[in-house]
């Protein structure tokens, strides 16, 4: 560079540029250090929402898993977490405006994660699930809800073909509004991919029963059964048709497992005590009766008959008169029940 060249370096000027530049950098610095924050903040947010989730804090979740999403907006898990404590809020609040408003702060949440990532089944699902929600509660506009929510159970439904889960949400939709021939087939398919899915085996039970399919629901309740005994209602239901079937052999497990399940079962007892006298397990009978009068009561006249006629057919004819005795003192006007007692009384005196 000569000394004529017009572009000379200011010296002067050095200092102030460098000012800039370490500006900058700083500056830079700083904002990195900020960005490189931002996610640890984010989860240690998350971390605490999740706590106050599993401990039913549903407004300090949301607090918490608020920050976390303003945070990291694009992390799709936390908007699912804050949509679910948006929706168990809602679940526990008795005001309909503020259920509705806890409502759609959980739709939102579920409508940007579907923004984010459009064809993930289980965020569609959820987005469809939430929709279900405000049908049940916002019952003017049900018919509008329950469209979106179809939409969107359908589309995971199809987006995964693979996951019997999906499959078995879709033919629960259309089992719940009546759609009934199309439940069937969304159920066959859920256990043609995992047969070992109890609850769609369950469901499809229940829908078979109300096409008036006996046979093959009681075949459905029964695998469930073989696999999980104590699952819904299945005992008690194989009971029920069982009787009608005439499978009384059956039966009896099936009794017994749903009276072991709920002691307090009268209606099982009842069945219970019909399917011994069938078998001709008279003392069983007796027993069962005495060991839970006080669930089976004597209100119902059949029941306590056999109870009485087992008393007889296993010997014990003092027993059955006294049971007899005890039965008018409560209920004077059965007619039958002193007749009964008659003809006892008659035979106990002549033998």
């Amino acid at each position: 560079m000569t000394m004529d060249n017009p572009k000379k370096i200011d010296f002067k000027r050095l200092p102030m540029m460098w000012s800039f530049i370490l500006l900058g950098l700083f500056a830079l610095m700083v904002l990195g250090i900020v960005e490189f924050v931002k996610p640890l903040r984010a989860e240690l947010n998350y971390r605490d929402g999740y706590f106050h989730f599993f401990h039913k804090q549903y407004d300090k979740a949301v607090f918490s898993l608020q920050k976390a999403v303003d945070y990291a907006p694009w992390e799709t898990h936390y908007r699912v977490q804050l949509g679910k404590s948006y929706e168990k809020a809602a679940e526990i609040v008795t005001d309909r405006t503020l259920k509705l408003k806890l409502l759609e702060q959980a739709k939102l949440e579920y409508e940007r994660i579907v923004e984010i990532d459009g064809r993930n089944p289980w965020y569609l699902n959820r987005l469809g699930a939430i929709n279900q929600a405000f049908a049940k509660v916002n019952t003017e506009k049900q018919s509008v809800y329950l469209d979106f929510a179809h939409k969107y159970i359908k589309m995971a439904a199809d987006n995964d073909r693979n996951n019997p889960l999906f499959q078995m949400n879709m033919a629960f939709f259309y089992h719940k509004t009546g759609f009934f021939d199309k439940a069937e087939n969304y159920y066959k398919k859920a256990l043609a991919i995992d047969v070992r899915l109890s609850e769609a085996s369950y469901n499809y039970a229940e829908l078979l029963l109300k096409k008036g399919d006996s046979l093959n629901a009681y075949q459905m309740y029964k695998n469930v059964y073989d696999r999980s005994p104590n699952f819904g209602k299945a005992a008690e239901i194989l009971a029920d048709l069982s009787i009608k079937l005439e499978k009384y052999s059956e039966t009896e497990v099936f009794l017994k497992t749903a009276v072991e399940k709920d002691p307090t079962n009268k209606s099982a007892l009842q069945n219970f005590i019909i399917v011994l006298f069938k078998l001709n397990e008279y003392q069983k009978v007796v027993d069962l009766y005495d060991l839970n009068r006080n669930v089976i009561g004597m209100d119902n006249s059949g029941i306590y008959k056999l109870y009485v006629q087992s008393l007889i057919d296993s010997g014990q004819l003092n027993r059955g008169k006294e049971a007899l005795e005890e039965y008018i003192s409560v209920y004077p006007e059965n007619i039958t029940a002193k007749k009964d007692l008659e003809s006892l009384t008659n035979f106990i005196r002549t033998h």
